[in-house]
């Protein structure tokens, strides 16, 4: 397959790194391209199949689907499904939980430094993809991808945004989760069903992150062929056998298990390989994960399975 990315977005640097290891091809020109994945919401001329990333709509956009939204609440949860311009949507209902706070119990900086997520079988936000006006929109503008209800759980479920793609870490997730090649799961959707298993992404970076971006130059040890299986580099070159960098944000280490624990810790030991001076990342976010879980659980909107 011939793949044509309109921009380096994170959501398209997800998808380019799996591309590229699996043997498709990446060009430099839509009309080259069987695939076009972008990370801009638009409407779009191509004939050719395309992939969308993160983009949320307006709130004008949302109040004319009939669709209440509170985008001044923060987000603890989401759901999502994938759409089809052409087969509509996809059973599996992805659910995850962004992780805020660069210490752990969510202390420190508040960026999102990880996300966890599982697909069910049913939840009572499946409702929201149903929208007439939503589905009108999607086809209007030949989309295909995840689409998001970014959600605020507490004694009830508040939406505070619709986004296409998986906001936060969620793009790292859904490439981690795909048992075949990625590009066979973009043609046949309905064919290739994704791993029903726990998957944890982790941002790895080190200090002063995230006060500068930029530190001195450091070498990266540990990046095994095994490693670099579940580990999504942000930054750094490699020259000959080395590989070093000048950022502070180092790259997305992935993990997918029955569990939430064992995918916790699979991505932490992922991170703890790889060998750099002060580097950060959490390792509670299976606890912090549970708590929201379990309160998404009682509204109906995780499903019945444990974590």
């Amino acid at each position: 397959m011939k793949v044509y990315f309109t921009d380096d977005s994170l959501f398209t640097k997800a998808l380019k790194y799996r591309v590229q290891a699996e043997g498709d091809k990446i060009v430099g020109s839509a009309e080259s391209s069987d695939i076009i994945v972008s990370g801009v919401l638009k409407e779009h001329d191509f004939d050719q199949l395309i992939i969308g990333g993160d983009s949320v709509f307006p709130q004008p956009v949302t109040e004319s689907f009939g669709i209440d939204c509170e985008p001044e609440l923060s987000v603890n949860s989401l759901v999502a499904k994938w759409w089809n311009c052409v087969g509509g949507w996809a059973d599996q209902t992805l659910v995850g939980f962004p992780i805020f706070g660069m210490m752990n119990q969510n202390l420190g900086a508040q960026e999102n430094v990880g996300f966890a997520s599982r697909y069910v079988s049913e939840s009572c936000a499946d409702v929201y993809f149903e929208n007439p006006g939503l589905q009108d929109t999607l086809k209007q503008i030949k989309y295909s991808g995840f689409v998001s209800t970014l959600l605020w759980c507490e004694e009830d479920v508040h939406i505070v945004k619709i986004a296409t793609g998986i906001p936060f870490l969620g793009s790292f997730n859904f490439v981690e989760g795909v048992p075949g090649k990625i590009t066979d799961f973009f043609t046949d959707p309905f064919g290739n069903r994704l791993l029903e298993s726990w998957v944890v992404s982790l941002l790895l970076t080190r200090f002063p992150y995230p006060l500068d971006k930029r530190s001195e130059r450091v070498f990266i040890k540990g990046l095994t062929e095994s490693v670099e299986r579940h580990f999504w580099m942000l930054s750094g070159q490699k020259h000959r056998k080395s590989t070093f960098t000048d950022e502070t944000l180092v790259g997305i280490a992935t993990a997918w298990a029955p569990s939430l624990y064992r995918a916790a810790r699979r991505a932490e030991s992922t991170c703890w390989n790889l060998q750099f001076p002060l580097k950060q990342f959490r390792t509670d976010v299976d606890e912090e994960t549970k708590k929201v879980w379990s309160l998404a659980s009682e509204l109906g909107i995780a499903g019945e399975r444990d974590a």
